[in-house]
């Protein structure tokens, strides 16, 4: 999850100018919801959800700024 979210994070630096402790590159998966076709991680560093393929893709689905 970190590297995809880092270069997202990295490519979009004012994705959160409102939080004085976002740092670009931060990664912290903290949340994730397994179902049927893969899973989906909350990104509590970049504020980013994911969907990880069990075939191991990751693909950005949503950020919150």
């Amino acid at each position: 999850m970190g590297y995809k979210n880092y270069n997202y994070i990295v490519t979009h630096p004012n994705i959160d100018p409102n939080n004085p402790d976002f740092t670009p590159g931060d990664s912290n998966p903290y949340g994730v919801s397994a179902g049927r076709h893969g899973a989906y991680v909350v990104d509590a560093g970049s504020n980013t959800l994911d969907r990880v393929g069990y075939n191991g893709n990751i693909n950005f689905r949503f950020d919150w700024d």
